[in-house]
């Protein structure tokens, strides 16, 4: 029984300490669609200070700012996607 509250235990704390994934919303998007402009939300802890955010260029893509919230744990990215971008991944 020790070893299965051992367990749990470390599957909790494992699971408290290692929530630092990236999430970005919406999770895909397409060409042609007709607002070319899309705003792309992504969630990670402490993002706003722990990391440096950029765009890899993507012919088509073109990054146009981005915004920062009190909530240091959210950014938010506006692209335009052109008419002449192919599918891909960025």
């Amino acid at each position: 029984m020790k070893r299965f509250f051992l367990f749990i235990f470390l599957f909790i704390t494992i699971q408290c300490f290692s929530n630092d994934e990236l999430k970005v919303y919406p999770t895909n998007w397409w060409v042609g669609m007709k607002n070319p402009k899309l705003q792309i939300l992504i969630h990670s802890k402490n993002i706003k200070t722990g990391y440096r955010v950029f765009m890899t260029p993507y012919p088509g893509v073109k990054f146009i700012t981005s915004h920062t919230f009190d909530n240091r744990n959210y950014i938010a990215l506006d692209i335009e996607i052109s008419k002449s971008a192919k599918p891909g991944k960025l």
